[in-house]
């Protein structure tokens, strides 16, 4: 998962390595959700390879981020850098191993030029689109490279807390799933507990995962007093098999915010459920 570092994924399993094969020109349809119920929704046209990739967003209704987009600029891999409304934004898609059609997981970001720094607004899911031909892209100005001084962070050791949350996934059909999921971290790394929310077939019944987590502690140059918590976690199949779901996991905590997201991988149930979205912390819980 592109939210974990590579001491959390060398802590996992084994497994083969996942060839992803993206076509020179494609159109995806994405639908993201954010903190607040905030939602973007909207269709990106992508033609080329390498620094002759073009794109162009097309959104769909309104939205917080996707506005009037003024200027464009592709990155590494599937990065895709714009500015709406003056403000800059990074785009990054995830294309699903062995996907027909396409699919793909999204994160959108304000693009504060180091990704410590940069603060996520949404997170979601993509599907392949015949809406709109991809090599019919309107050309823009070239967005500006936003560049951002490194903070200095260090490790952290964990006390014992968890944090309470209600998660709106976007699933690969743009279809939305809530459920219930409480983190909690120790010393021994982090545990998820998944229940179902009120309305939801998922999950046929609450389960727990235990998982490797890393913490550190970042203060940006001119930042707020503390600095910025960043906790990644993972937990899912291990040697002995797959287990009942496999869970990304990434919070931010900073004075007067604490936000999380999660990406899904599921076995259970008749298909496979695969999505990614916000986590809203239940207010006044002990965390």
């Amino acid at each position: 998962m592109s939210l974990l570092p590579a001491i959390l994924l060398a802590a996992q399993a084994p497994a083969a390595t996942a060839v992803v094969s993206v076509p020179d020109a494609f159109v995806l349809t994405c639908s993201l959700v954010g903190n607040e119920g905030r939602r973007a929704r909207f269709a990106i046209a992508v033609a080329g390879r390498g620094e002759q990739r073009r794109f162009e967003i097309r959104p769909e209704g309104e939205s917080p981020w996707l506005g009037s987009i003024t200027a464009v600029r592709v990155g590494r891999g599937q990065e895709n850098h714009f500015v709406s409304g003056g403000t800059s934004y990074r785009l990054v898609l995830e294309p699903d191993p062995g996907s027909a059609p396409l699919t793909a997981h999204a994160e959108l970001e304000e693009d504060r030029g180091f990704p410590a720094l940069n603060v996520r607004r949404a997170e979601g899911s993509c599907r392949a689109s015949v809406d709109a031909a991809a090599d019919e892209i309107a050309p823009l100005p070239e967005a500006p490279i936003v560049r951002g001084e490194a903070p200095p962070h260090r490790p952290v050791p964990m006390r014992e807390g968890r944090v309470p949350s209600d998660c709106t996934i976007v699933l690969r059909d743009l279809s939305e799933l809530t459920f219930g999921l409480e983190a909690t971290f120790d010393a021994a790394g982090i545990q998820f507990a998944v229940s179902r929310a009120a309305g939801q077939a998922w999950p046929a019944s609450a389960f727990t995962l235990r998982g490797a987590m890393l913490a550190a502690i970042s203060q940006p140059p001119g930042g707020p007093p503390g600095g910025v918590l960043t906790i990644f976690g993972s937990a899912g199949g291990g040697p002995g098999g797959p287990g009942p779901a496999q869970i990304g996991y990434f919070l931010r905590a900073e004075p007067n915010l604490i936000e999380s997201w999660i990406e899904l991988r599921s076995t259970q149930g008749d298909r496979q459920i695969v999505g990614a979205g916000h986590c809203s912390v239940r207010q006044g819980a002990n965390q």
